[in-house]
């Protein structure tokens, strides 16, 4: 059953305050972000805003998670190629690459919400929402850890987990992107070339665990090239950018 005109009009009102609070929450900061602001941008009350959203912390946890669903949807996407495990790992590292780099203004929220204050002053239920939703792109790429290995197409050592070895490729991706977007002039040149760096590093941390078949390296940027042109052609093309 599809919403009513009511409950469309309110999902539309919400979706219109989470696009104007991201853009003035990444050019304001957390401290200078406010409800008032957004209320007048709009050319709403207070009080419709404060029926969406009790308090800014709630807010900035929404615009979070409307990127954590576009992620967690490119995720499954990419898990469902048709391929090899290690060829659906690599589809959902180009994923994650290609979200990065499309939307870097997640870092910088990501890192608003991390500083503490945003995340402990959030209603629960919220907080919950957005674990849950970061959980579910993680457990996607554990899914596809455990079908390799019983595959046979991968085995790790009694003393690794398939959980461990996700927390570790995720860390390098997300790491890397978010250092790229919130300190990246820090690391010049080396942010120029991020993606190639972290897309290698990746690939090479999957043979270092012996994720069959091995890579020689000459095949990484055909299968790169060709996963982006079947699953994300068209968000590619918003890139405008070499990959």
């Amino acid at each position: 059953m599809g919403l009513s005109a009511k409950q469309q009009q309110i999902r539309e009102r919400e979706q219109q305050i989470i696009r104007v609070a991201r853009a003035q929450v990444l050019s304001e900061g957390y401290h200078g972000f406010g409800l008032e602001a957004i209320a007048v941008e709009i050319g709403v009350s207070r009080g419709t805003l404060y029926n969406h959203f009790s308090c800014k912390e709630d807010l900035i946890l929404a615009v979070l998670m409307e990127s954590l669903e576009l992620r967690l949807g490119w995720v499954q996407r990419a898990a469902s190629f048709r391929g090899t495990s290690r060829q659906r790992m690599t589809a959902i590292l180009v994923a994650i690459e290609l979200f990065a780099r499309i939307r870097t203004d997640h870092y910088r929220i990501e890192e608003i919400v991390r500083s503490g204050t945003v995340w402990e002053k959030a209603n629960s239920e919220k907080r919950i929402a957005a674990s849950h939703m970061n959980g579910q792109a993680t457990g996607i790429v554990a899914g596809v850890v455990r079908d390799a290995i019983v595959q046979g197409d991968l085995e790790f050592p009694a003393d690794v987990k398939p959980e461990e070895f996700v927390f570790g490729v995720w860390s390098l991706i997300e790491g890397g992107f978010s250092i790229h977007s919130n300190s990246g002039r820090l690391w010049q040149p080396m942010t120029k070339q991020s993606g190639r760096i972290l897309r290698l590093s990746a690939w090479r941390l999957l043979d270092g665990f012996g994720w069959k078949p091995l890579s020689t390296g000459e095949e990484f940027s055909d299968q790169t090239e060709s996963i982006l042109k079947e699953l994300f052609s068209a968000e590619f093309r918003l890139l405008k950018q070499d990959w």
